[in-house]
């Protein structure tokens, strides 16, 4: 077998044919209520207020205005057991978030982290995927922030829950204190009617690289020759024709194809009776 159809069905993917998408440039937003209450969450999504975990605490005295927590350790390196600010976003019964990045205003008061830490859970906190780089709030008075940002293309599918969390660390005391105003989870809510899995067996699309930047290829092998159509999809449903009934050889392929604008994409492959299909991200 060729190393691409190996590739391939090692791949998991979703169908994702929804005829509605619903866009919304802001999954959830908090935006500077004290207690950590949130201020927007997309139609068809729940999310959470803000809370803290692993031993971060509210100080005794805090900012006027947004989240702020203390008892961050003077430790120089990163963990995922370290205190931090976080919260949860999820879809309703018949959806799925798209998640294109995160941003969030971020300011310290002079003994508090140093560094902070932007992460990501989809299993209740069992797993943590991290920026990989740190964040350094600004070191000023109340509401002098700095706006922090991570692009992380993400799908979390219904039953999933998105907890997103800022762990701190690197403080001079515990008793030194983190704030967070306009914490921002950027995406659309799309409907998943119509969506069915595809098997490790029938998967055939490699779409990549994913995120794009530039050209967005998609590669894929045909057992046999073949008609061949293929269009990608954006979020509102319009469609960019790249393949029009094309008989096609047996072997790899690879299109490639320029899309300008950012945001999710889904691609549509028709070999024959058979339809595959794909996603990716426009960053």
């Amino acid at each position: 077998m060729n190393s691409l159809s190996t590739i391939s069905k090692a791949l998991s993917l979703m169908v994702l044919l929804s005829a509605q998408f619903v866009v919304s440039a802001q999954i959830y937003t908090f935006t500077s209520d004290s207690v950590g209450l949130y201020s927007l969450v997309a139609t068809n999504a729940v999310g959470s207020n803000m809370g803290r975990i692993h031993s971060a605490t509210p100080p005794a005295t805090a900012c006027q205005y947004g989240f702020s927590s203390k008892n961050f350790p003077t430790t120089t390196t990163f963990a995922t057991t370290l205190p931090a600010d976080t919260m949860a976003v999820w879809a309703t019964t018949g959806h799925l978030l798209a998640i294109t990045g995160f941003s969030a205003d971020i300011r310290r008061s002079a003994t508090g982290p140093q560094n902070v830490r932007f992460a990501y859970s989809t299993d209740g906190g069992t797993t943590w995927i991290n920026q990989g780089t740190d964040q350094a709030p600004n070191n000023n008075s109340c509401d002098s922030m700095i706006t922090a940002t991570w692009s992380a293309p993400i799908i979390v599918t219904y039953t999933h829950k998105l907890e997103f969390a800022i762990f701190g660390f690197n403080a001079t005391s515990t008793s030194g204190t983190f704030q967070v105003k306009n914490l921002k989870v950027n995406g659309i809510v799309a409907t998943t009617a119509g969506v069915q899995p595809i098997s490790n067996e029938e998967s055939i699309i490699n779409v990549y690289p994913n995120p794009v930047s530039e050209n967005v290829n998609i590669a894929y092998y045909l057992s046999q020759d073949d008609i061949v159509n293929m269009s990608i999809y954006n979020v509102t449903g319009q469609q960019i024709p790249v393949v029009n009934n094309q008989l096609q050889n047996a072997g790899d392929h690879t299109i490639t194809s320029n899309i300008t604008a950012p945001g999710v994409y889904f691609v549509r492959l028709t070999v024959g009776n058979q339809v595959y299909n794909s996603k990716f991200v426009k960053l």
